[in-house]
């Protein structure tokens, strides 16, 4: 009891020295660091006024910036029992953060830490400020003892000047740091600050040495200092080299410079600040005819600037000398300047902006171009000359490079293979038109991809054919000469499209073949239509006898009845026979007679003709090809007869016919021929029941050379021809068609067709 007694006023004493302690007291678990008990100081740290409120939320895990540092703490606390100033970042209960020094001891079971928590944010701050401040300045700086001359501190410029980290340089020999040299070692360095007033250097340029060993200049501030009681020295400085090395080179660079703008072959003119000409050199003698000391002090801009310009160069300057920044700044212009003579140049000027001593000035190198300017002017009109030459060309010219790609496309080229320029440029040739598989094409592309564009010269004007852009194909003329064109061979091809041209010449084989039936039917008229005259008269005349001898026979009573029958049997036979005969030689009569009629070789120009009678003649022309495949039926209607080209009808008719025939492969084959009048139109309609024209066909079988046939069985001109020849007689032709079902063609000819003023009267004849 008398002890209780006597610990009583010490309790008192403890718990008002925990409770009024400017430092926080406190007791936390091991685990998740709650407090279990503190003094209010521990809780305001916290930003806590209630320290209730603060033990029952508040947990150390929760507060720490990095957790690390708290597992930092309780790692040492589990290892050593206990820690010393251990600082660490936490958060106040408002977010800002608070920098504590911690001194804690663990309890015996491990379960509990008693600590005291100090706050160093002040401190803390002011040292992160030092520190800032120190680390940004942009000047090297040491901290010497000045007794053993070890390095104390060093800031971040001068660990980036030195190559050691903050943490090297407290370890580093000073006598590293100097070049070593006889003039720049450590006992001159001490010599020198013993002799300066106060231990002060200032600006000395002091060789040094890097980390690795590289030599630097620098330029040194020393000054003395005390701090904490102690003398140190502190030493800033700046690395100089680029300067020394400039100052070492300035005499060398500008003797260089001299020779250098001296010789130079384009005017260098210098500008100041005030606009005046501060440099001319003799390249600027020459161009502008201004000797130097005629030019130097003078405005640049109204020496030489022609007046139209002088206003707009008073509003740029005055922002050039504020900025250094101008329209011609850091470009290359083409601009006018006047010389001395009063006579405008062109000039090519390119501008730079040098900064002076606080000032803005110019550097502008000019170049003489009125030699380029008329080069140039030459040049744009034989450019011009030679597009307008190509350009109105009607053959296609073509320029192929030696990697087969086209650098010239003329519009004769985009109208032949309907090709824009901006499609075919920089395309391959042989790709873009589809005749990388044509032999003939083969030897010219051969010779491109092996670059010997010059054997393709050999090759001499071909046929050959292409592929247009709407994928029909052009047969075009080709002929191909080489040149140099900038130390490299590149081809030209003329090219052109004989469409036309192999139009006409399939229309004249078809005349020359209807020429050659007609030439053969006039022979045959004339060989055979006498013959059978005589041969058709005579028959008659033995018929008429043998009708006269077997009724004369039947007049007398023959002596043996047997050879009487057998006569009358020979009579009735030979009867026979002659009838035959008579009717082939009618059969041959009407052959020769539609031979003419189809050929109309002696009736070649316009004349009134009856279409039936064509269609008939035609189809006795073409019945060999068809008799075989199918039927023909005839519904032909009560038509006026057409002022027209017989012979052409016919031959549209035949391709027509043929081209049904061609189309019937199967059994049951039919075609259908018939013929009306209506208001003033003559229709013909040949339908077949074959095997049809797909959809994507039907827009393309009127164009020249376009065919689905075999190789060998047609030229595609079948149609082409068929279409001009409806066309002159200002007619027109349709078609229907379904695959597999079968295809119509109907041909509209107008009486009234402008070949004949009578034409249409005749229709009522």
């Amino acid at each position: 009891m008398t002890g209780e007694i006597l610990l009583q006023p010490n309790m008192e004493k403890y718990r008002y020295l925990y409770e009024s302690a400017p430092v926080g007291l406190y007791r936390s678990a091991v685990a998740d660091g709650k407090i279990l008990e503190c003094n209010k100081y521990m809780a305001q740290m916290f930003g806590f006024e209630d320290i209730t409120q603060f033990i029952a939320s508040f947990k150390f895990a929760n507060y720490y910036i990095n957790p690390d540092d708290r597992q930092a703490i309780i790692s040492q606390l589990l290892q050593e029992g206990h820690v010393y100033g251990k600082p660490a970042l936490l958060r106040r209960r408002d977010g800002t953060r608070i920098l504590i020094k911690f001194s804690a001891a663990l309890s015996s079971d491990q379960r509990y830490i008693d600590g005291v928590a100090f706050d160093a944010t002040d401190q803390f701050q002011a040292e992160e400020r030092f520190q800032v401040i120190f680390d940004s300045i942009n000047e090297g700086i040491l901290m010497l003892d000045t007794e053993d001359f070890k390095i104390l501190e060093a800031n971040q410029k001068a660990c980036e000047m030195f190559g050691y980290s903050s943490k090297e340089f407290l370890r580093v020999d000073t006598t590293l740091l100097h070049s070593g040299e006889a003039l720049y070692n450590e006992e001159e360095f001490k010599t020198r600050l013993k002799n300066s007033p106060d231990s002060r250097l200032q600006a000395l340029a002091w060789r040094c040495r890097r980390k690795n060993g590289e030599l630097f200049w620098v330029e040194l501030n020393t000054k003395p200092a005390t701090i904490g009681g102690k003398p140190q020295l502190i030493i800033s400085g700046h690395d100089i080299t680029i300067r020394k090395r400039i100052q070492e080179s300035l005499i060398e660079s500008e003797a260089r410079m001299r020779a250098m703008t001296d010789s130079a072959q384009d005017a260098i003119i210098i500008m100041d600040d005030s606009g005046n000409i501060s440099y001319w050199n003799p390249a600027a003698e020459k161009i502008l005819r201004y000797k130097s000391d005629e030019a130097i002090g003078k405005p640049l801009h109204y020496l030489l600037g022609p007046k139209r310009h002088h206003e707009a160069f008073e509003k740029a300057f005055a922002t050039f000398v504020q900025t250094g920044q101008g329209n011609a700044v850091g470009k290359t212009l083409e601009l006018e300047a006047v010389r001395k003579d009063g006579n405008e140049i062109p000039i090519e000027l390119s501008m730079s902006a040098m900064h002076i001593k606080g000032a803005w000035h110019a550097i502008g190198i000019m170049r003489d171009i009125s030699g380029r300017k008329k080069g140039e002017e030459a040049l744009r009109e034989s450019e011009e000359k030679f597009r307008i030459i190509t350009d109105s060309a009607k053959d296609g010219i073509i320029m192929i490079d030696d990697e087969g790609k086209i650098c010239l496309w003329n519009k004769a080229a985009i109208s032949i293979f309907g090709f824009s320029n901006e499609e075919a440029v920089d395309q391959n040739l042989f790709r873009l038109l589809k005749v990388d598989q044509d032999p003939n094409w083969q030897k010219f592309r051969i010779d491109i991809d092996r670059s010997s564009i010059p054997e393709v010269g050999a090759l001499e004007i071909a046929e050959l054919q292409a592929i247009s852009k709407n994928g029909l194909a052009v047969p075009v003329e080709v002929s191909v000469s080489t040149i140099k064109l900038k130390g490299k061979w590149v081809a030209i091809a003329i090219v052109r499209d004989i469409s036309e041209l192999q139009r006409n010449r399939s229309q004249l084989v078809q005349s020359e073949k209807l020429a050659a039936i007609g030439t053969l039917a006039a022979g045959v008229a004339h060989e055979i239509n006498n013959p059978i005259g005589y041969i058709s008269s005579n028959l008659n005349t033995l018929a008429k006898y043998a009708l006269k001898i077997k009724s004369s026979f039947s007049n007398y009573a023959p002596a043996d009845k047997e050879e009487a029958e057998q006569v009358s049997e020979i009579l009735d036979d030979c009867a026979s026979a002659i009838n035959e005969s008579l009717e082939g030689a009618a059969r041959v009569k009407k052959i020769v007679a539609d031979l003419k009629s189809f050929s109309r070789i002696d009736r070649a120009e316009h004349e009134y003709a009856n279409i039936n009678e064509g269609i008939e003649s035609t189809l006795n022309i073409v019945w060999n090809e068809l008799k075989y495949k199918c039927k023909v039926e005839r519904q032909f209607g009560q038509i006026p007869e057409l002022y027209c080209i017989p012979n052409q009808l016919n031959q549209v008719l035949m391709n027509l016919l043929v081209n049904a025939g061609q189309a019937i492969t199967g059994e049951s084959g039919l075609i259908q021929i018939r013929t009306w009048a209506d208001q003033g139109n003559i229709f013909i309609s040949v339908k077949d029941n074959g095997c049809g024209i797909p959809k994507e066909n039907l827009s393309k079988i009127f164009e020249a050379f376009f065919t689905t046939k075999a190789v060998g069985k047609g030229t595609g001109l079948g149609l082409s021809l068929t279409y001009d020849i409806i066309k002159k007689h200002k007619g027109r032709i349709d078609v229907e068609s379904e695959p597999g079902k079968g295809t119509e063609f109907i041909i509209t000819l107008p009486l009234e067709n402008g070949l004949n003023e009578k034409a249409y009267s005749a229709a009522g004849r």
